[in-house]
């Protein structure tokens, strides 16, 4: 079975406050789920590293050279 997170784990992994990620779940960025008798959403931790994408590389800008005036 899952583990679940808390909404305050859930900011922990993410870093983000609890507004933002209340609204991650409003916008349909985040599923959040409610299981019955446990006060508050629950998150599975794949959901939350879905949101999670490393950051590509750009190349290289091409050096721009200014020709000298003669």
């Amino acid at each position: 079975m899952d583990e679940w997170l808390s909404l305050k784990e859930a900011c922990k992994i993410l870093r983000l406050a609890p507004n933002t990620v209340r609204k991650l779940i409003r916008t349909g960025d985040l599923r959040a789920y409610e299981i019955k008798g446990v006060r508050g959403p629950r998150f599975k931790k794949e959901d939350l590293e879905g949101l999670i994408t490393p950051i590509q590389p750009q190349s290289p800008k091409e050096k721009v050279t200014k020709k000298k005036k003669s």
